[in-house]
């Protein structure tokens, strides 16, 4: 109408609803270890035998399991008690892979990566 000022609606915030516990962080990290034991997993060639399936799935746990503990240490130490998203973290539960996990925390992009992760310190970077 003329002469009235017309509001559109402003996008909704991320509700930040409820301060993180660590009961909050426990629950996130065991699922962030289910979903990387999963897509590990997902990795192991059918064609293998069940012992020999066994003994991969027991490799990922190993190494899943300090993954796992290190997500919870993280949670603990930077988010107890900060304001977090429930919606966010209800997705997170849910999810069935790292990346949709990651991708409920943080966003579309995710947490960046380290593009160097895994390469010798001085190695030349190319152009």
């Amino acid at each position: 109408m003329p002469g009235q000022v017309v509001r559109k609606e402003e996008p909704a915030a991320p509700e930040a609803d409820y301060a993180i516990t660590a009961v909050d962080c426990d629950a996130l990290g065991k699922q962030y270890g289910e979903v990387a034991r999963a897509d590990q997993m997902l990795g192991v060639s059918p064609k293998l035998n069940e012992k020999q399936r066994a003994a991969a799935a027991a490799s990922v746990d190993k190494v899943v399991s300090k993954l796992e503990d290190a997500w919870i240490e993280s949670c603990r130490n930077n988010l107890v008690g900060k304001m977090g998203d429930r919606k966010s973290f209800q997705c997170a539960m849910a999810t069935k892979t790292v990346k949709a996990f990651d991708v409920c925390l943080n966003g579309e992009q995710g947490t960046p990566q380290n593009k160097d992760a895994g390469k010798p310190k001085g190695a030349a970077k190319k152009k």
